[in-house]
């Protein structure tokens, strides 16, 4: 079910993160080449990316992608955001301040 707004409801918290996960691969295999994406997403998840639905989990990710990529990470980060929100039928709007698990838990909240 979907809100009026066209963003995720509760019920759908898992699907936004089955989303997410699929967006990451498919904007890392974008930029990258499958063999990279992979092991970016594999770094991450030993580290416990997307095991749970917390904040802290989510950025996780965005550690293990500055760790390998520097300050190059932001554009990418910013790539799966445009792209995630797209896939929602939804405009990205940068916000002052705001981090990767930031964006992500408001589209969570939003869809409550």
């Amino acid at each position: 079910m979907v809100s009026k707004e066209g963003l995720p409801t509760h019920s759908h918290e898992r699907s936004l993160e089955a989303l997410l996960r699929k967006t990451i691969n498919d904007t890392l295999k974008l930029i990258f080449n499958s063999k990279s994406a992979g092991i970016i997403l594999r770094k991450a998840e030993e580290r416990g990316f997307l095991k749970s639905a917390k904040s802290e989990d989510i950025e996780v990710f965005s550690v293990v992608l500055r760790e390998l990529l520097g300050s190059s990470s932001l554009m990418i980060e910013e790539a799966i955001l445009r792209s995630l929100h797209s896939k929602l039928g939804l405009k990205f709007i940068e916000k002052a301040g705001y981090r990767f698990s930031d964006y992500v838990n408001e589209l969570k909240q939003c869809g409550r």
